[in-house]
């Protein structure tokens, strides 16, 4: 069952990890601030980005902008959006890993390795894009490779295809996946 799985375990831990770390103070951490910014940019109507932003922020700031209009634009608010979207990638990679029927015992522990890994763990409690774009990467692997081995319609090719491209507008070389698949 899906509550008992490793994917669900982790992501109890992991959300344990980040009521130890409590990251619910409104500062900035690294260059999250100018991502906060361009979303509220996006609240007062103003639909350009600043030139200090990546390209492809797009996608990530409608996000951010959707959850704002619920929850508030702020650094807190855009954090815990980001640490759901750790526990997005979490259940992607677990879906990955039971693709290739890996055990519960060696997906727990790749899963951990992933969400405590330094570089990512850090960017999970932020609002960059480093999350954002591994869980749209993620999850559209996981449609591209079950489309590979069900070879029946083209629903798992679509799902990975716009999946990808959300991917892409949030981090441009999101590009890859889908051409890498059409070489296939």
């Amino acid at each position: 069952s899906i509550i008992s799985s490793a994917a669900a375990i982790v992501s109890a831990i992991y959300v344990i990890a980040v009521l130890v770390v409590f990251p619910f103070s409104e500062f900035a951490v690294n260059d999250d601030w100018i991502f906060v910014r361009q979303v509220e940019a996006f609240e007062l109507g103003i639909p350009t980005l600043s030139s200090l932003i990546d390209p492809c922020f797009i996608f990530q700031g409608g996000l951010g902008f959707l959850w704002g209009q619920i929850f508030g634009i702020s650094f807190v608010s855009m954090r815990m959006l980001t640490v759901l979207a750790t526990i997005i990638l979490i259940f992607g990679v677990y879906k990955i890993l039971k693709f290739f029927k890996t055990t519960e015992e060696v997906s727990i522990l790749v899963l951990l390795t992933l969400v405590f890994n330094p570089v990512l763990f850090n960017s999970s409690l932020t609002f960059m894009t480093e999350i954002y774009f591994l869980v749209f990467f993620v999850w559209s692997l996981y449609f591209y490779l079950r489309d590979l081995r069900e070879k029946s319609g083209l629903r798992s090719f679509i799902l990975g295809t716009v999946l990808s491209g959300f991917a892409f507008l949030i981090r441009q070389y999101g590009v890859f996946l889908p051409l890498l698949v059409l070489a296939l």
